[in-house]
């Protein structure tokens, strides 16, 4: 026997007393909130596990590479040519600029417009500040991605696994960048 799920669709009661975020129309499906404010309470949501942040640190990094791939696609003649030359500084400037830029443009942006990438969206987590609000300033998010993680990776890996020790489960980059991974229902 199948059940059937019916999704209903409701506006927010005053919408002059909401912020413009909270304004659009909500999904339910089985009692299940589908779209997330901006200003939602994410006090009441438990802290995602380490499981469900490295696969959707996985699958974040695989796309990353994608995107890596597909932006040295067309400087492709001009590395070959310069390793050719024996110009390694050039080469390894030009990779370095197109490594940020990736990052930057998978990892940092949707993090600002959306709170979350598609590897976090896929396991239903999603960063948030202490005070438990969604939208992170964007300088936070840049510290917590460039120095935070780079700061988990340089202790060999403790800043990430102190998380399987602490009951909030916050990682190195979460603790100084004053964040938590919260799992959240969609």
């Amino acid at each position: 026997m199948s059940q059937t799920v019916q999704a209903k669709i409701k506006a927010v009661p005053d919408p002059a007393a909401q912020p413009a975020a909270a304004t659009a129309l909500q999904r339910e499906v089985g009692g299940i909130k589908l779209f997330h404010t901006v200003d939602e309470d994410f006090s009441v949501y438990a802290p995602a596990s380490f499981v469900e942040r490295f696969f959707a640190t996985c699958i974040d990094y695989m796309i990353m590479g994608i995107i890596l791939t597909l932006l040295k696609l067309p400087f492709l003649k001009i590395l070959s040519r310069l390793e050719i030359l024996d110009q390694v500084g050039k080469v390894q400037a030009i990779n370095s600029f197109l490594l940020i830029l990736a990052f930057l443009v998978y990892q940092v942006a949707p993090q600002v417009i959306w709170g979350q990438t598609i590897g976090k969206t896929f396991f239903g987590i999603r960063v948030v500040t202490l005070g438990n609000t969604s939208n992170l300033p964007p300088m936070q998010i840049l510290m917590r991605e460039f120095i935070g993680k780079f700061g988990g990776a340089i202790t060999l890996g403790f800043g990430y696994a102190m998380m399987l020790a602490r009951h909030d489960k916050r990682c190195l980059h979460d603790l100084m960048c004053e964040t938590k991974v919260v799992k959240f229902k969609r």
